[in-house]
């Protein structure tokens, strides 16, 4: 999951989630999963975000 995040594009990131959990086969059959699957990625990208924010400001802190 972490080499989905360091990617240069928001789209090069969402081709490698999608890759990543086989979400292009599971789409065709299960469409709610697939709609699941985006929401989990909208968040887990934010949740990496604000991460990051906090590691960079503390370490600002700190050094």
């Amino acid at each position: 999951m972490g080499t989905v995040f360091v990617r240069e594009t928001p789209e090069a990131s969402k081709a490698q989630w999608r890759a990543a959990n086989g979400d292009d086969q599971l789409r065709a059959k299960l469409p709610k999963l697939g709609a699941l699957m985006d929401e989990c990625f909208v968040q887990a990208k934010k949740a990496a975000s604000h991460f990051a924010a906090l590691v960079f400001k503390n370490a600002a802190r700190l050094g």
